[in-house]
């Protein structure tokens, strides 16, 4: 027999060697395991959704007369039994295909049964996770509420309206200071009428509800669904009133102070990645500690170092902050609140007025605040429309910039980048797209106020 047909016939009994361990093998134990585990997390499923079906039941029986006709109750049980459908569909569906599989046992088809159950399981969890029979017992317990505990419910809805004012209009003091904000700031004025008619809008809904509320509270025979019913929206919208108040008064004792802040140190250690930052408000300033950020906020900041990554003006809401990098100060050149612009020669420069004048120590300090010239401020304005950084008209801002490397010589940042141990940083590269400061877990607004 020739050379050829030898070398044929090895291959003809390799390729059937091959199919024989793939048939005689078998699926793999571990994979085999998986399905018995499957099969242990769907009987407990129907074992756990039983149980909350038989709650739900119990709840409704104990109060048959009211709970039976609800709207609300039919939808509830309808709920519960899609629930209960969607996990006896494993049975018939991936639980039954996967024991097939492990019973005809062929070897090549062990990927597919893998996939089978990692898809049954994690539909699995996502169905147990939302946890919905826990909020449809829930809401269950609260329609009975509304009859077994209605003198109770009407006592948290009286509560929850006494911190409510019931003289028309707002607080006294809140629309004083809004009053004088507006004078102070007329720029501002129609966003704090904005935030003022939000609120005072859903007061009137509140006043609207009040005697309504009254009359039900007095009404026989009592209409407990009716009364319940109104008891949790009034409940709501006065808890909601509350939080939407202290955030309207947090907004307007900030309008009158400026915020800046400014990346003064970076590090990245152990895949863990930090920012150092200098918070100025008003008139004094403050340096953080060490605070953790997402790896892509700090990779969108590392030509930042040096910069205001967030700077919020007098008569600027908190929501309002410019968010693009740019050097200290330069949000407040060209705001006339704080300064002008001269003429030293035939260029045009940013004055900052005497009672602003601290600025600039704050930001920079004496020995590196240099004049923002016309031309350098319509660069800057330039590049803010776009959405980028700006680095000075000679670039000597941002983590490449020579006055930061004088500036911050000493941050960890700038010494580590000078012995090369961020040779493959952004630091040597092209400046990318700043974004907003979100990473930090810095948080803060209340300091002292600026003089005018």
């Amino acid at each position: 027999m020739s050379k050829a047909a030898w070398a044929g016939l090895l291959l003809l009994g390799a390729g059937l060697g091959l199919t024989t361990f793939f048939i005689t093998a078998g699926i793999p134990n571990d994979v085999k395991a998986s399905v018995d585990v499957l099969v242990l997390e769907v009987d407990s499923a129907k074992v756990f959704q039983r149980k909350a079906v038989e709650e739900f039941e119990s709840i409704v029986s104990s109060e048959t007369e009211f709970l039976a006709p609800l709207p609300e109750i039919k939808e509830l049980s309808l709920r519960a039994g899609e629930i209960t459908k969607k996990i006896a569909a494993f049975d018939t569906g991936a639980v039954q295909t996967a024991k097939m599989l492990v019973e005809e046992n062929n070897r090549r088809k062990r990927f597919e049964l893998s996939e089978i159950v990692d898809r049954a399981r994690n539909e699995l969890v996502r169905i147990t996770q939302a946890r919905e029979m826990d909020k449809v017992i829930y809401q269950a317990n609260r329609l009975k509420s509304y009859k077994t505990e209605h003198k109770k419910l009407l006592a948290e809805a009286t509560a929850a309206l006494a911190m409510v004012p019931t003289a028309t209009g707002l607080n006294v003091q809140l629309e004083t200071q809004a009053s004088k904000l507006k004078a102070d700031y007329p720029a501002a004025a129609g966003k704090i009428d904005a935030k003022l008619s939000a609120l005072k809008s859903l007061k009137e809904k509140i006043d609207q509800g009040r005697p309504k509320l009254e009359e039900l509270a007095s009404k026989r025979p009592v209409d407990y669904l009716a009364t319940g019913r109104l008891v949790d929206l009034l409940t709501s919208q006065a808890k909601e009133y509350q939080a939407r108040q202290r955030q309207v008064q947090g907004d307007l004792q900030t309008l009158a102070i400026s915020e800046d802040r400014v990346l003064v140190d970076m590090k990245a250690e152990g895949g863990n990645y930090f920012h150092k930052y200098k918070i100025i408000r008003g008139t004094q300033s403050e340096t953080t500690s060490w605070q953790k950020v997402t790896a892509s906020f700090y990779r969108s900041h590392e030509d930042n170092l040096g910069m205001t990554l967030s700077s919020k003006p007098e008569g600027v809401f908190a929501e309002d902050a410019t968010k693009v990098a740019a050097p200290p100060g330069y949000n407040y050149v060209g705001n006339t609140r704080y300064g002008q612009w001269q003429y030293r020669g035939s260029t045009s420069y940013w004055v900052f007025y005497g009672q602003y004048r601290f600025m600039q120590d704050l930001f920079w300090g004496p020995s590196y605040y240099s004049f923002v010239s016309r031309g350098d401020y319509n660069g800057y304005r330039s590049s803010l429309r776009r959405g980028r950084p700006y680095y000075g008209a000679s670039r000597q801002y941002g983590s490449r910039g020579t006055t930061t490397k004088k500036r911050y010589s000493s941050s960890s940042y700038v010494r580590k980048v000078s012995r090369g141990k961020y040779r493959g940083s952004r630091y040597n590269g092209s400046s990318g797209r700043s974004g907003g400061y979100r990473g930090s877990r810095y948080r803060g607004s209340s300091f002292g106020g600026s003089g005018k």
